[in-house]
């Protein structure tokens, strides 16, 4: 059996570079099965995840929110006291099955 380890010298930084292009990917390697998800809900269905998850959400207030679903689009309007409530309602739909978000909500 060879040992292909390689001891780097210490007083050597070494620097993250992403304009380097490596010979290889990380799908070669048999350890690696990421499968994005897909979801197969109706558009009913994910329009009430959403409207769970900004209900149970702390950043949101889910009476000036309205949800609308359309072929896994959701469409978020409304409005909200912040930017941060904003950017949790595009989170909210996006972990309530969206394949996309339109965050129309307005910051008042």
């Amino acid at each position: 059996m060879q040992n292909d380890l390689r001891v780097l010298d210490p007083s050597t930084p070494l620097v993250y570079n992403p304009y380097v292009f490596d010979n290889w990917s990380v799908d070669d390697y048999p350890w690696y099965d990421y499968a994005p998800e897909t979801t197969w809900k109706q558009d009913a269905e994910i329009k009430q995840d959403i409207e769970n998850e900004i209900w149970w959400s702390p950043f949101v207030d889910s009476a000036n929110v309205d949800v609308t679903v359309s072929d896994g689009v959701a469409t978020l309007t409304g409005k909200v006291e912040g930017w941060s409530a904003r950017e949790m309602a595009s989170e909210n739909a996006y972990e309530g099955g969206a394949q996309r978000v339109v965050n129309q909500i307005r910051v008042e």
